[in-house]
């Protein structure tokens, strides 16, 4: 980009549309009017007014016309290009795949830094002549492509449970978009995010339910999660099985339940933990089953797996239960998980895998932060409550990652001065960490006013992980 004689940008920028040009171009830089004072959107119309003089002359026709995206960034472009426009210059929020893929707009769309555009406008306000030279157009490898998107959620659920179960595309997912192009021609775009992923493994699951009918949802789940493709260099907790394969789902003979396991937190070594597998043959004919363990990551210490049996026959439509344990063979040194999957299937056929990881530290403790009661002496009463403020929960950092420490369940509960139970005031369920504030009336669980006299509440915070609760208690008294 040239300001007079003096260049303002010379390096690689990303193109902004499907394709770029295919041969170098140099043009000259303007703009659209600005657009009016105020709030209220513009039409269709409106917008496309601005790139035309008071004589209805095009003011970007051949030139390179730099826009701001706005709300409607494929409009914006589409615009420049109705009125004559040779390239685009785009500058401001422009997110990724908002331009689409359709073919109405046609030229060159170039993604510009906001302080390069910033001295683009302040030149062509002053009457400078401005220029940009664009080259053709290049492609490079992509370092990220079949890799997990660093957005996707990570890391095991709050039972242990590794968490995803499988992984799908979800960047730049070629989709229709709404409404038609220049005549009546489909329009075209690009989604990212979970929820495109999500949107992919429900696809997946239609064509498996029309493939196979006579599934249940639960055989459903786990041929989808267990024929997953693990993906190289990727850890568990980030892909849990691998990528959704509904080929390899179609032609499954085994379902195994749960689809992965949730072993729990390590405290030492001979720690042991225990998990049953249901290992359900869906095919037309009897099955050798073989029972092995991959190992993807050692962890803080070694961890010996047994199921009993490993190998054995299940003939057609049968079930069988198997217990498998888990013992930490050795010392830990540090808290680094092991990970890995359990491979379940007949020897020489794809096996199903089941994901699991084993954390190593002691149990959550303390999971009760600051409690106070903001009043301690009070008469009962529904309109002005004592407020009783509970910080529960904690956000740790361990093993280079941010660590949820929720709670199974938060109660509440109201004692006499003579240590009787009165009964439960509050329970909350599944509680992410957090601060949380309860009016206390001064009645009793069942309603009725608390006569006067010194009384305790006890707060009690369960994990979600095997471990002992963490209890507190405030008292007050009633006038």
């Amino acid at each position: 980009v040239r300001v007079g004689l003096h260049i303002v940008l010379d390096r690689i920028e990303p193109v902004a549309a499907a394709s770029g040009p295919s041969a170098p171009v140099s043009l000259r830089v303007a703009a659209p009017r600005a657009a009016p004072a105020g709030n209220r959107p513009e039409v269709s119309g409106e917008r496309l007014a601005r790139y035309f003089d008071r004589g209805g002359l095009s003011r970007v026709a051949g030139r390179a016309a730099l826009v701001e995206p706005g709300d409607a960034p494929q409009a914006a472009v589409e615009d420049a290009a109705r009125a004559g426009a040779s390239a685009v210059l785009v500058h401001g929020v422009l997110p990724s795949g908002s331009l689409g893929f359709d073919e109405t707009a046609s030229i060159p769309v170039v993604d510009l830094p906001d302080a390069t555009a910033s001295t683009i406008l302040d030149a062509l306000g002053r009457g400078e002549s401005v220029g940009v030279a664009i080259g053709r157009a290049q492609t490079s490898p992509n370092p990220g492509r079949g890799r997990v998107a660093p957005f996707s959620s990570t890391g095991l659920a709050f039972d242990g449970r590794v968490k995803p179960e499988l992984v799908a595309p979800g960047v730049a997912l070629v989709t229709s978009e709404p409404g038609a192009g220049a005549g009546g021609a489909p329009r075209y775009g690009t989604v990212n995010g979970t929820s495109a992923a999500a949107a992919v493994v429900a696809g997946a699951a239609a064509l498996l339910a029309q493939a196979r009918p006579a599934l249940d949802a639960p055989e459903l789940r786990s041929l989808l999660a267990e024929t997953a493709r693990p993906i190289a260099g990727e850890p568990v907790t980030a892909q849990g099985a691998g990528r959704v394969d509904p080929g390899a789902a179609s032609a499954a003979e085994l379902a195994v339940e749960p689809a992965s396991l949730a072993l729990g937190r390590a405290s030492g070594a001979g720690w042991e933990g225990r998990q049953a597998l249901v290992v359900h043959n869906l095919s037309t004919r009897d099955i050798t089953v073989r029972i092995r363990i991959e190992r993807l990551s050692e962890g803080a210490a070694s961890v010996r797996f047994s199921a009993r049996p490993a190998r054995f026959r299940l003939a057609r439509g049968a079930t069988r239960r198997i217990p498998l344990r888990a013992t930490v063979a050795s010392a830990p040194v540090g808290t680094a998980p092991a990970e890995g999957t359990l491979l379940i299937g007949a020897p020489g056929d794809q096996p199903l895998r089941i994901p699991w990881a084993i954390t190593f530290g002691a149990a959550p403790r303390n999971l009760l932060g600051r409690i106070s009661l903001s009043s301690g002496r009070f008469r009962p009463s529904d309109k002005k409550p004592s407020v009783l403020t509970v910080d529960a929960g904690k956000v740790v950092h361990a093993a280079g990652r941010d660590e949820v420490q929720a709670l199974e369940r938060l109660d509440i509960s109201l004692w006499n001065a003579r240590g009787v139970r009165l009964g439960l005031l509050a329970r909350l369920r599944d509680v992410l960490p957090g601060r949380f504030q309860f009016g206390i009336t001064g009645r009793s669980p069942a309603g009725a006013p608390l006569g006067r006299g010194l009384y305790r509440l006890r707060i009690v915070a369960k994990p979600t992980t095997k471990g002992p609760a963490t209890r507190r208690s405030v008292t007050f008294r009633i006038r």
